[in-house]
């Protein structure tokens, strides 16, 4: 499944998830570096929140 600039972190890191494979592998590329892509399993990452999900959730 291809992903739309959903953001991640990764080792301490802000990375963009380019593709989610069925098997839980996901293709992930580090911000600022264009080169390199990680072959990572889901479990190695978590979410990033964004500034307007909070914003829009503290309005409920």
């Amino acid at each position: 499944m291809k992903m739309d600039n959903e953001k991640v972190l990764y080792k301490g890191k802000r990375y963009t998830v380019i593709y989610k494979y069925s098997s839980g592998y996901w293709e992930i590329r580090e911000e600022g570096n264009f080169n390199r892509i990680e072959l990572v399993h889901q479990s190695e990452v978590k979410g990033i929140e964004t500034e307007r999900v909070r914003c829009e959730n503290s309005q409920l």
